[in-house]
Protein backbone atom coordinates (compact mmCIF):
# COMPACT_ATOMS: atom_id res chain seq x y z
CA UNK A 1 0.00 0.00 0.00
CA UNK A 2 1.30 3.20 -0.86
CA UNK A 3 1.61 6.04 1.60
CA UNK A 4 -0.16 9.06 1.08
CA UNK A 5 0.12 12.58 1.40
CA UNK A 6 -1.18 15.19 3.75
CA UNK A 7 -3.76 16.36 1.19
CA UNK A 8 -4.71 12.85 0.12
CA UNK A 9 -4.97 11.78 3.31
CA UNK A 10 -7.58 14.80 4.25
CA UNK A 11 -9.27 13.96 1.85
CA UNK A 12 -9.78 10.38 2.49
CA UNK A 13 -10.53 11.30 6.27
CA UNK A 14 -12.84 13.50 4.70
CA UNK A 15 -14.71 10.43 2.61
CA UNK A 16 -14.75 8.28 5.72
CA UNK A 17 -15.86 10.82 7.83
CA UNK A 18 -18.69 12.29 5.10
CA UNK A 19 -19.60 8.33 4.48
CA UNK A 20 -20.32 7.92 8.03
CA UNK A 21 -22.34 11.31 8.66
CA UNK A 22 -24.50 10.42 5.41
CA UNK A 23 -24.94 6.85 6.99
CA UNK A 24 -26.13 8.22 10.39
CA UNK A 25 -28.39 10.97 8.67
CA UNK A 26 -29.95 8.30 7.06
CA UNK A 27 -30.67 6.24 9.26
CA UNK A 28 -32.20 9.38 11.53
CA UNK A 29 -34.45 10.15 9.11
CA UNK A 30 -35.23 6.41 8.34
CA UNK A 31 -36.44 6.13 12.41
CA UNK A 32 -37.62 9.70 11.87
CA UNK A 33 -40.17 8.63 9.46
CA UNK A 34 -41.16 5.74 11.26
CA UNK A 35 -41.99 7.58 14.31
CA UNK A 36 -43.39 10.41 12.32
CA UNK A 37 -45.90 7.38 10.36
CA UNK A 38 -46.60 5.67 14.04
CA UNK A 39 -47.74 8.76 15.32
CA UNK A 40 -49.55 9.54 12.43
CA UNK A 41 -51.34 6.23 12.60
CA UNK A 42 -52.07 6.55 16.48
CA UNK A 43 -53.84 10.14 15.72
CA UNK A 44 -55.49 8.89 13.03
CA UNK A 45 -56.86 5.90 14.88
CA UNK A 46 -57.60 8.06 17.90
CA UNK A 47 -59.91 10.13 15.51
CA UNK A 48 -61.61 7.40 14.13
CA UNK A 49 -62.59 6.36 17.63
CA UNK A 50 -64.05 9.87 18.58
CA UNK A 51 -65.88 9.72 15.20
CA UNK A 52 -67.69 6.24 15.82
CA UNK A 53 -68.13 7.35 19.68
CA UNK A 54 -69.79 10.61 18.73
CA UNK A 55 -71.86 8.48 15.88
CA UNK A 56 -73.15 5.92 18.03
CA UNK A 57 -74.12 8.68 21.02
CA UNK A 58 -75.89 10.62 18.33
CA UNK A 59 -77.64 7.49 17.42
CA UNK A 60 -78.06 6.78 21.30
CA UNK A 61 -79.36 10.49 22.52
CA UNK A 62 -82.23 10.52 19.44
CA UNK A 63 -83.29 6.94 20.74
CA UNK A 64 -83.39 8.39 24.09
CA UNK A 65 -85.03 11.53 22.61
CA UNK A 66 -87.72 9.23 21.16
CA UNK A 67 -88.27 7.28 24.27
CA UNK A 68 -89.02 10.58 25.97
CA UNK A 69 -91.38 11.66 23.39
CA UNK A 70 -93.23 8.65 23.18
CA UNK A 71 -92.43 7.71 19.77
CA UNK A 72 -90.71 4.28 20.62
CA UNK A 73 -92.24 2.26 23.36
CA UNK A 74 -89.08 1.17 24.98
CA UNK A 75 -92.06 -2.14 26.00
CA UNK A 76 -92.52 -2.83 22.13
CA UNK A 77 -88.31 -2.43 21.04
CA UNK A 78 -84.90 -2.42 22.10
CA UNK A 79 -81.46 -2.13 20.78
CA UNK A 80 -79.30 -5.01 18.99
CA UNK A 81 -75.42 -4.99 18.62
CA UNK A 82 -74.90 -5.04 14.91
CA UNK A 83 -72.05 -6.20 13.59
CA UNK A 84 -70.23 -6.10 9.90
CA UNK A 85 -70.72 -9.13 8.36
CA UNK A 86 -67.75 -9.33 6.03
CA UNK A 87 -65.48 -12.19 7.28
CA UNK A 88 -63.19 -10.06 9.05
CA UNK A 89 -64.78 -9.25 11.94
CA UNK A 90 -62.82 -9.27 15.30
CA UNK A 91 -62.95 -11.97 17.92
CA UNK A 92 -64.85 -9.75 20.46
CA UNK A 93 -67.68 -8.53 18.45
CA UNK A 94 -68.36 -11.44 16.80
CA UNK A 95 -69.60 -12.74 20.03
CA UNK A 96 -71.48 -9.37 20.45
CA UNK A 97 -73.33 -9.83 17.36
CA UNK A 98 -77.02 -9.99 18.42
CA UNK A 99 -76.84 -8.98 21.72
CA UNK A 100 -80.01 -7.08 22.66
CA UNK A 101 -80.36 -4.29 25.33
CA UNK A 102 -83.16 -2.22 26.57
CA UNK A 103 -84.15 1.19 25.31
CA UNK A 104 -83.25 3.60 26.08
CA UNK A 105 -80.23 3.16 27.89
CA UNK A 106 -79.61 -0.31 28.98
CA UNK A 107 -76.30 -2.12 29.00
CA UNK A 108 -76.14 -4.94 26.07
CA UNK A 109 -75.82 -8.61 27.51
CA UNK A 110 -72.63 -10.67 26.55
CA UNK A 111 -70.49 -8.36 28.34
CA UNK A 112 -71.00 -5.45 25.81
CA UNK A 113 -71.90 -2.55 28.42
CA UNK A 114 -73.22 0.65 26.72
CA UNK A 115 -72.33 -0.18 23.09
CA UNK A 116 -70.31 0.16 20.28
CA UNK A 117 -67.45 0.96 19.80
CA UNK A 118 -66.32 -1.68 21.67
CA UNK A 119 -61.89 -1.38 21.09
CA UNK A 120 -60.14 0.61 18.20
CA UNK A 121 -60.86 -0.15 15.38
CA UNK A 122 -64.55 -1.34 16.01
CA UNK A 123 -66.82 -1.31 12.93
CA UNK A 124 -70.15 -2.60 14.92
CA UNK A 125 -73.00 -0.04 15.59
CA UNK A 126 -76.52 -0.59 17.19
CA UNK A 127 -79.96 -0.81 15.64
CA UNK A 128 -83.75 -0.57 16.82
CA UNK A 129 -85.77 -4.18 16.85
CA UNK A 130 -88.92 -5.19 17.93
CA UNK A 131 -88.43 -6.40 21.68
CA UNK A 132 -88.29 -10.49 21.78
CA UNK A 133 -91.28 -12.40 22.92
CA UNK A 134 -90.82 -14.57 26.16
Amino acid sequence: MEKLTGAEEVLEFSRADMTRIVSQRLKEDREKRGTTALLKERVDLKKKIHELEAANEGYRAANRDAVKRGILDPDEWEREWLGTPDGRICSICAGLVGARADLPSGDFDRGGGRGPPRHPRCRCCEIIVTRRLG
